[in-house]
C-alpha cells in the first residue's frame, strides 16, 4: 500500500492497506497499517481522515504496549491535531501526557511543547521548550533526540526569518543523521527565500529524489522556476502539488497558499 500511496494510486493503496487490516495478525501489524494510513492522508491535507486513524492507532497502541510508551509515543502525533484546526486538543492530550510521567522521561513533554508551538508559529514559547529538551538531551544522553533539536531550532530561526541560522542548524541535523531527508526541502525553501536558486533546486531535488511526489517540495519548486521566469515548469510543479492535494481539508494551509499562488499567477497573466 505505501508504495501505491507514494506513487499517487490512492484507491488501489487504500484497498491494500484495508486488506492489510484484516490479515494482520498482532498488534504490531496493526499499528504498523494504521501509521501507513495516517501518513497517507496527512501528506495528502486530509487531516480529519488523519486523525480518525490517529485515534484507531492510539487504542492499538494502549491495548498492546506498556502504558508508559503508549504515553511517549503520541507524541509524534500531536502536531497532526494542529494542523487540523484542533490545536486546543494537542495542548490538552498532551497535558495528560505529562501528568502520566514521572521524571525523568516526564521532561519528554518539552518535545510535545516544543512540535505543537512550532506548528502554531510561536517562536518564543517554541524556544523556550527547546532550551528544555536540550537540557534534558544533556542531561540523561537522549542521543538519539539531538538532530530533531536542530531541526526544531532550524524551524523555530525559520519563523523569526533568520534563513542563514536556519541552514546552519539544518546541516548540524544532517550531520548527525544523513537519512533525515525531509530537512532537504526545508533548506531548499530557506534558499528560495534567501534569493540562492541554484542552491534552492539542488536542495528540493535531494528531496523528490526520496519522494518524487512530495506536494510541499512541488510548489516550492513551482514558486522558485516562477521567480527565475520559468512559467511554463512552475505551473507543472504547482499543478503536481494541486493534484496531490485535490481532495484537502478545506482549512488545510498548504493547499490554501497553493491555491492562492494559482490564482495570483492567472491574474498577472490575465
Amino acid at each position: 500500500g505505501n508504495i501505491d500511496g507514494k506513487l499517487g494510486q490512492d484507491e488501489s493503496a487504500l484497498a491494500k492497506y484495508d486488506q492489510a487490516l484484516s490479515t494482520a495478525k498482532t498488534a504490531h501489524d496493526r499499528i504498523r497499517v494504521y501509521e501507513s494510513i495516517r501518513d497517507f492522508y496527512s501528506s495528502r491535507g486530509q487531516m480529519g481522515m488523519a486523525i480518525d486513524q490517529v485515534q484507531l492507532l492510539w487504542a492499538e497502541q494502549e491495548k498492546s504496549m506498556a502504558p508508559i510508551t503508549a504515553k511517549i509515543m503520541k507524541l509524534e502525533d500531536l502536531p497532526l491535531f494542529v494542523r487540523a484546526g484542533q490545536g486546543q486538543s494537542a495542548f490538552e492530550v498532551l497535558t495528560t501526557i505529562e501528568e502520566g510521567l514521572s521524571p525523568p522521561l516526564k521532561e519528554l513533554a518539552h518535545l510535545g511543547y516544543l512540535e505543537i508551538y512550532i506548528e502554531v508559529e510561536d517562536p518564543i514559547n517554541a524556544a523556550t521548550a527547546l532550551a528544555n529538551l536540550r537540557k534534558a538531551i544533556d542531561s540523561y544522553q537522549w542521543e538519539r533526540l539531538r538532530d530533531e533539536a536542530w531541526v526544531r531550532e532550524g524551524e523555530i530561526e525559520e519563523i523569526r526569518g533568520n534563513y542563514n541560522a536556519a541552514i546552519r542548524c539544518y546541516e548540524e541535523a544532517l550531520s548527525l543523521k544523513p537519512t533525515y531527508y525531509k530537512v532537504h526541502r526545508k533548506m531548499g525553501r530557506c534558499y528560495r527565500l534567501l534569493g540562492q536558486d541554484d542552491k534552492a533546486v539542488a536542495a528540493l531535488g535531494k528531496m523528490i529524489k526520496i519522494y518524487p511526489n512530495d506536494p510541499k517540495s512541488h510548489y516550492e519548486l513551482a514558486l522558485v522556476y516562477y521567480e527565475t521566469g520559468k512559467r511554463s515548469k512552475a505551473t507543472e510543479y504547482l499543478n503536481k502539488a494541486l493534484d496531490w492535494w485535490k481532495n484537502a481539508d478545506p482549512g488545510y494551509k498548504p493547499a490554501q497558499k497553493a491555491l492562492t499562488t494559482l490564482a495570483e499567477w492567472k491574474s498577472s497573466i490575465g
